[in-house]
């Protein structure tokens, strides 16, 4: 669990390499990769997408497409892009990685690959028959794996996809049956386990059980305490803000929700949580009659909503950018029916 270590040794390796190797480009594809590995485990998923793309990239430049390296590359890739909601992409790297991970012997990068794909189309909310194919090919495949924490990692992401399908039985079994093995292998600390404990209070919420959830969206929290950025640790606050929340607790859920939207807009601008983190704090806000806490909670998610937007109207033409400036000229806050506007101005 010690990241920042292990990403200051990678980096003197990588340069060593760049410096007395270069030439040896399976060994730096190697290391970026595994840097990628410690940035996404540190919750850094633009900086870690940024480096799995360039160790594809080296290994693409000398290794056969289906070559297992690219193969899991891809698939981590792939998990870094489905963390911060990118599934269209994600779902076409993993498609091309289970083209070759189904087809070796490799389990755990083939039940690895089946969970994050059935995540991917979950959370897209498509093709539900193959969702149940695949959850059904992961288990059996991760039942198959000889390392316990392998198993472990594969289990949770598992449960993950059972909570979503609101398959709570089949979620709590398995996701208990992860934590199980990383608390007897894994420090107390490890941002796996904070992981799996977050899975399982989301499960627990998805069945009413609000003690129980409180308990484990806190121990995660605070298990995450020390990677105080990190958007598991904003998943649990947000988790914990929601139910005290639904306590009538709501001094002490603006904390805990008021982290979790720093940490969110930070490091999860576009991602859907973000959102849902931001209504959580203003209905709180809203039952603490703070109204104008309100309107500038609500302001600063507008504006940064009109910046990515505007970050994105590079391939409009002028006339149709016209129509999104005129919009929000007049007031239109509500950016996402603007873009609808834009989208549906001589556009097919």
């Amino acid at each position: 669990g010690r990241l920042e270590d292990a990403f200051q040794h990678l980096q003197e390796s990588l340069n060593i390499q760049r410096t007395f190797t270069p030439g040896d480009k399976a060994r730096i594809a190697m290391t970026v990769h595994e840097l990628a590995r410690c940035l996404l485990n540190e919750g850094k998923y633009r900086d870690s997408e940024d480096l799995y793309r360039q160790s594809l990239n080296i290994s693409l430049s000398f290794l056969p497409e289906r070559h297992m390296n690219i193969t899991i590359t891809r698939g981590r890739l792939a998990q870094c892009l489905v963390y911060q909601f990118a599934v269209a992409e994600a779902e076409s790297l993993l498609r091309q990685a289970i083209a070759v991970s189904f087809k070796s012997s490799q389990n755990v990068h083939k039940s690895l690959h089946a969970a994050w794909l059935a995540l991917t189309l979950q959370l897209s909310k498509k093709k539900q028959e193959e969702v149940d194919t695949l959850l059904h090919e992961s288990k059996k495949w991760a039942e198959q794996i000889q390392s316990k924490l392998d198993k472990a990692a594969v289990l949770s992401e598992l449960g993950e996809v059972f909570t979503l399908k609101e398959e709570c039985g089949h979620a709590d079994e398995t996701l208990k049956d992860a934590l199980s093995i990383q608390q007897q292998h894994l420090a107390k600390t490890h941002h796996q386990t904070a992981e799996t404990l977050c899975r399982i209070g989301e499960c627990g919420a998805v069945q009413g059980k609000t003690d129980d959830s409180m308990k484990n969206f806190l121990e995660s929290a605070e298990m995450m305490s020390s990677t105080s950025q990190h958007p598991l640790r904003a998943r649990s606050l947000l988790g914990l803000g929601k139910f005290l929340c639904v306590k009538n607790k709501w001094q002490e859920a603006e904390g805990p929700l008021t982290e979790a939207v720093a940490i969110l807009k930070h490091s999860l601008p576009q991602h859907p949580r973000t959102t849902e983190a931001i209504t959580a704090l203003s209905e709180c806000l809203s039952m603490l009659d703070r109204s104008q806490d309100v309107n500038v909670v609500m302001q600063e998610h507008h504006q940064d909503d009109a910046f990515n937007v505007q970050d994105s109207l590079t391939d409009f033409s002028s006339e149709e950018r016209e129509v999104y400036e005129r919009a929000m000229s007049d007031g239109e806050v509500d950016v996402e029916r603007t873009m609808i506007k834009l989208m549906g101005h001589d556009r097919v």
